[in-house]
């Protein structure tokens, strides 16, 4: 049976501001993402739900862990929330600006990425406030110009995600111990962001055919994959099934 990349969970952590606190971060730990299955019961007192995320309780490992290193991993945690949030709310905007100038097939790309980015910063988001942090952005988004130069500045923002930005929050997780939860979910958002760079690459070569009408662009709500067309019956990526999707019309 193939193995899914599916996100995990975090719940009942005492404050970061202990000196030392137990975080459930073995690879069984509960992850709060958004698309996370329904659970069968309530979630367990102490537990932390962001808006529209889902808890799943499963059996977890525990670990003590100083304060210290709970506060690199909240740095760590608020450096990808805000990229990832950022990235959303502009390409949302983009999106805005591309559906009013007629560029629907833009348009619906724009707002794919946006919402899979979304995921991100959600799924982010979720353990920040495990954490006992709350999830900081400081939003500044490009003025938007032409549909190339938006397209361009999309492509060079994706590349630097992929090729310096996750490898270092990576390297530096990989120094701190049991947190291979927080691995899985950064190599997983660098995943779709290497395939955000590919999409904008294939429209910087030839903006003119995204001016039109065009195909329609589906996400997975639970990992931020991107189908284009008509999707599968489940993701290929994460494996989660169609009711968990998501699909933007460029028609």
């Amino acid at each position: 049976m193939k193995a899914h990349n599916r996100p995990i969970c975090f719940s009942r952590v005492k404050s970061i501001f202990s000196p030392r606190f137990p975080i459930f971060l073995g690879i069984g730990a509960a992850i709060l993402l958004n698309g996370c299955e329904k659970p069968k019961a309530p979630p367990m007192a102490g537990s932390v739900q962001a808006p529209g995320v889902e808890v799943t309780e499963v059996k977890i490992q525990t670990t003590e862990i100083p304060a210290s290193e709970a506060a690199q991993l909240v740095e760590h945690l608020q450096k990808a929330y805000a990229r990832e949030y950022g990235a959303s709310v502009k390409y949302e905007k983009w999106g805005e600006k591309a559906e009013k100038e007629g560029w629907k097939r833009a348009a619906a790309l724009f707002r794919a990425i946006s919402h899979s980015e979304k995921v991100h910063a959600d799924n982010h988001a979720a353990a920040l406030k495990v954490l006992g942090a709350a999830p900081i952005a400081n939003i500044a988004v490009p003025e938007a110009g032409t549909l190339e130069e938006m397209f361009q500045n999309a492509l060079e923002n994706e590349r630097e995600t992929v090729e310096n930005f996750y490898p270092e929050l990576i390297t530096g997780l990989k120094k701190l111990k049991n947190h291979e939860t927080l691995l899985k979910n950064f190599e997983s958002a660098k995943i779709n962001d290497g395939q955000h760079a590919k999409l904008y690459e294939s429209a910087v070569k030839d903006p003119k055919k995204w001016n039109d009408e065009g195909g329609d662009f589906t996400v997975c709500l639970i990992c931020g994959e991107i189908m284009e067309g008509t999707p599968p019956a489940n993701c290929p990526k994460c494996g989660s099934a169609k009711e968990k999707f998501k699909t933007f019309s460029g028609k």
